[in-house]
């Protein structure tokens, strides 16, 4: 059974009880046992999540393989990452070129509310690029925040992030070699959820995601490329022909001059 402790901390207990009878049969009073297990629960349910998020990793890789068009794909993982691990909401953003190096989101899966179009993000040396997905983008390195209620870096978007329930996020960087061209940020509805195995097997999450995207990209510049020398070659293809048709009219004329 689980209570809540007086500190506020949640805790499990293991409650046994035996029966006391009395002469004439019937139960006087039941003598019960009680074992703190707390520790034992959160070790099964830390068990229970790297299980559901190297589950994730597994379908995100399958994703990868079968996936053509990039959109797809981005949207493919949010929603695989929100279901398999039960996070509140799990976004993708890519870094812009821009003066106020802004991040721009390109996918989302989970309860979000318009939080992406309400909050101001940049992953510049700055206010607005503090938090998790800024600092993952600007440095190439994870970034977490156990409890946006308290960090003080958080401060720009806490507001509209308690409203929608949110208590956390992760955000893991997504390399080209050593530059980082976007993050994959994830929000819990809990404090401090992030194990370190769980941030290993999302790190590897977001260096196949990482990958993927990079293999679509590869994959959709030498397409526009085939097609590009196709039609370029059906253009000179016409033009000899047309240039053949010009010397044979040419030479034809110049035969029958010739003959007059």
């Amino acid at each position: 059974m689980g209570i809540i402790h007086s500190t506020g901390e949640r805790k499990w207990l293991l409650v046994q009880g035996e029966p006391q009878v009395g002469h004439d049969g019937t139960i006087q009073q039941v003598l019960c046992t009680f074992m703190d297990i707390s520790e034992l629960k959160k070790k099964d349910e830390a068990l229970n999540k790297l299980n559901q998020t190297l589950k994730a990793l597994g379908k995100s890789s399958q994703a990868m393989v079968h996936s053509y068009d990039e959109a797809d794909y981005l949207d493919q993982v949010c929603h695989i990452v929100k279901d398999d691990c039960g996070y509140a909401m799990v976004w993708i953003g890519f870094a812009e070129d821009n003066e106020e190096k802004s991040i721009k989101p390109v996918a989302n899966a989970g309860f979000e509310a318009g939080y992406l179009d309400t909050i101001r993000l940049s992953w510049g040396d700055n206010e607005f690029g503090k938090g998790p997905t800024g600092k993952a983008i600007r440095t190439g390195k994870g970034s977490i925040c156990t409890n946006i209620l308290t960090d003080p870096d958080f401060i720009p978007w806490r507001e509209d992030a308690l409203k929608r329930g949110y208590s956390s996020s992760i955000s893991i960087p997504l390399l080209d070699g050593a530059t980082a061209f976007g993050a994959l940020t994830i929000y819990s509805r809990e404090f401090d959820p992030f194990t370190e195995d769980e941030v290993k097997l999302l790190n590897a999450l977001a260096t196949d995601l990482a990958y993927g995207i990079t293999s679509i990209r590869l994959r959709e510049a030498h397409q526009k490329t085939q097609e590009e020398l196709s039609e370029f070659y059906g253009k000179l293809e016409e033009l000899v022909k047309l240039r053949t048709r010009e010397l044979r009219t040419n030479s034809i004329k110049q035969i029958g001059r010739a003959h007059v």
